[in-house]
């Protein structure tokens, strides 16, 4: 694509990501609370679950990223923002 044609493709999938997040922002505590109202109970997974999901993931993403090239220029990127950015 032209380089016009991909700022606009850029362009509106930042905003339809951000509208994605203002919309789950706005509704989501009002589901939560209707949840809870009916009986739900609220309960962290623990350690040890996140760390065996957040293992697992990075599995599939690894074997995403051997047969996806685009997939594996996001995932690239996404791996430097976290060694960047996360404890």
């Amino acid at each position: 694509l032209p380089a016009s044609y991909k700022s606009l493709v850029r362009t509106a999938a930042q905003a339809t990501d951000a509208n994605m997040l203002q919309k789950y922002d706005f509704l989501n505590p009002a589901a939560v609370k209707r949840l809870v109202a009916g009986g739900a109970k609220l309960q962290p997974f623990s350690q040890e679950i996140m760390a065996a999901c957040f293992e697992k993931a990075n599995e599939v993403y690894a074997e995403m990223e051997a047969s996806n090239a685009p997939f594996k220029k996001i995932w690239e990127s996404i791996k430097g923002f976290r060694k960047e950015h996360y404890l």
